[in-house]
């Protein structure tokens, strides 16, 4: 006798009577699913991910600290080093940059913010993602993760000698 699995779909024969699920792995993550239902493995639950989210907004906070602390003529060439080192696969600036909490902070939540000051300043995340519209024409998500096509430089290659021209 076939049934279907509740998790994946998979058609499956069962092997005992009481057997749900096609494979353990459906059957645990079934389970798991269950148990973040109950308590929910963000900050307010879990010690480590208290942790882990105190250790990326410190970092972000540090980043944006860099960025700041930077002279103005040179500033959006640290964004471009910040989104160029993400999209070649640095996993913890991908992260920083992507975070929604840090895309979309609540003013409330000063600690987020360079010296503190939601009115002054902008966190790293927002500020690469203003970077990604203004010349990648795409979010930052969309432009760290290689989605988002690359932008012109306005270099063409002239066909008849090879030569680059910019216009």
């Amino acid at each position: 006798m076939t049934t279907q699995c509740p998790v994946c779909g998979f058609a499956f024969a069962r092997r005992r009577k009481d057997q749900a699920y096609c494979s353990p792995n459906c059957r645990k993550a079934k389970y798991q699913r269950q148990k973040r239902v109950q308590t929910p493995a963000n900050s307010s639950h879990s010690h480590s991910k208290r942790q882990d989210n105190e250790l990326l907004f410190d970092r972000s906070k540090r980043l944006a600290e860099m960025y700041y602390t930077t002279a103005p003529a040179s500033r959006l060439g640290v964004l471009k080093d910040f989104i160029d080192q993400a999209r070649s696969g640095h996993s913890g600036l991908r992260q920083i940059l992507t975070n929604k909490m840090l895309l979309k902070p609540p003013r409330q939540k000063k600690q987020l913010f360079y010296c503190n000051s939601p009115k002054s300043y902008k966190t790293i995340s927002q500020l690469a993602n203003r970077y990604c519209w203004r010349f990648w024409k795409h979010s930052v998500k969309c432009v760290v993760y290689g989605k988002a096509p690359e932008p012109k430089t306005g270099e063409v290659i002239c066909s008849s000698h090879g030569h680059l021209i910019t216009a």
